[in-house]
């Protein structure tokens, strides 16, 4: 760690501009305390005092200040410290971060995972830091929540720009994630059968987490698939009676993962109409969730339906005219345009605009199937354009250029 002498004083200089920053009405106070803390994060100190805060301080407030500090100079000032004092940080954030495991500390604990996973990035020296926190708290049940945590932003951190990680820097992260992709889905197997049932808040964390090592092709998708985590996230979004929670996190991670499922499945018309069915089938709960007046899952439905629509015209993949082989989804995205609520209209709407730039209009079959899309489009969208009886609601102007671009296409 930076040789720092961290004082009683600063650490009771900490702690008053925390209370007058969340307490005072005083704009002026606030401004002034504010300010402190900025500079006080800027100094080499910092890490020294954050540190003792979160081995001594009890005070929820002065600990995720800390948490946070180290968040914020991992990513400014990490790149500066040698490689002594860049272990020493390592260890220390990896002390604190087994020992904020309680729900009141989600907060620091999240803050300091997500420390842990930006230092990980900018290290090149820890080569297998996605093995070594699985090792160092796997086996015990108590830090599960922690682990959780870490295995979800590890990936997720990949997108930070404010990392600034080079291109050959991203290539190796990808390459070592892809070699932890097959722990991490033993991993999350164990531990989503040992739940059960029990626990939907963790249960949904288990699926962001499968979800955000989908999200970067980390994972091969086609042995995955055989294995019973994916199965029941299935099996979940099949029933309109789970956990709303389990339920957002399993159509989440679904749609991270239908961008590898449909490239994986291309080469093979079989493997893609199996695919397609296996989502066409989350129409007659949609339906059900629709009668039930239940926005929340309609949505998770509904992003599945539009991200397979989305996979299947990805101009990577070489053939976007494929949907059209699959009439049935795109009549199941014009009945969505009915929904009474905006924002699902909203989510299928954008979808049209992106098919039209993708299609070649010279195949008059092709033409013909988005002119007759395109007139039930402006049916839809003209009765979802009227106000409501009691005259509740209008309209924002995004929504306005949104269905104005999908008339336009």
């Amino acid at each position: 760690m930076p040789h720092q002498t961290a004082t009683a004083s600063s650490l009771e200089q900490i702690q008053h501009a925390l209370e007058v920053f969340h307490t005072t009405r005083d704009d002026s106070q606030r401004k002034s305390a504010e300010r402190f803390l900025e500079d006080f994060e800027e100094t080499d100190a910092a890490w020294q005092v954050c540190h003792i805060i979160l081995d001594q301080s009890q005070d929820l407030k002065c600990r995720h200040f800390a948490a946070r500090t180290y968040k914020s100079k991992v990513i400014k000032a990490f790149a500066n410290l040698n490689a002594e004092d860049k272990n020493s940080i390592r260890g220390i954030i990896l002390h604190h971060v087994s020992r904020t495991n309680s729900k009141e500390d989600r907060a620091v604990m999240v803050a300091l995972c997500v420390a842990l996973a930006d230092l990980a990035l900018l290290m090149p020296a820890w080569s297998e830091a996605t093995k070594d926190v699985i090792t160092k708290y796997g086996d015990n049940p108590d830090l599960m929540l922690v682990l959780l945590e870490l295995l979800t932003v590890f990936p997720e951190e990949m997108g930070n720009d404010k990392l600034r990680l080079s291109t050959s820097r991203r290539s190796q992260l990808k390459e070592e994630m892809r070699r932890s992709g097959p722990r991490v889905v033993v991993l999350l197997s164990s531990f989503s059968t040992r739940l059960e049932a029990k626990d939907p808040e963790t249960m949904a964390k288990i699926y962001d987490c499968l979800g955000s090592w989908c999200n970067i092709g980390a994972l091969s998708l086609p042995e995955t698939m055989n294995v019973t985590l994916l199965q029941n996230m299935f099996l979940f979004l099949n029933n309109i009676d789970t956990p709303l929670a389990v339920h957002d996190a399993c159509s989440r991670c679904l749609v991270n993962a239908l961008p590898d499922l449909v490239h994986e499945a291309s080469a093979s018309k079989t493997k893609m109409d199996d695919l397609v069915n296996s989502v066409l089938q989350y129409e007659d709960f949609y339906c059900q969730a629709l009668q039930k007046e239940d926005t929340d899952r309609c949505k998770n439905y509904v992003r599945i339906f539009v991200e397979l629509a989305e996979s299947l015209t990805d101009k990577e993949e070489g053939s976007p005219e494929n949907i059209f082989a699959y009439p049935r989804l795109l009549e199941l995205l014009l009945v969505c345009c009915s929904h009474p609520d905006y924002e699902i209209i909203e989510m299928v709407v954008d979808f049209w605009p992106a098919l039209c730039d993708s299609m070649s209009l010279k195949d008059e079959r092709i033409s013909a199937v988005l002119r007759n899309c395109h007139s039930r489009l402006i049916v839809a969208l003209w009765k979802s354009c009227r106000y409501d009886p009691d005259g509740v609601g209008g309209f924002s102007p995004h929504r306005w250029y949104t269905w104005a671009d999908a008339l336009c296409c």
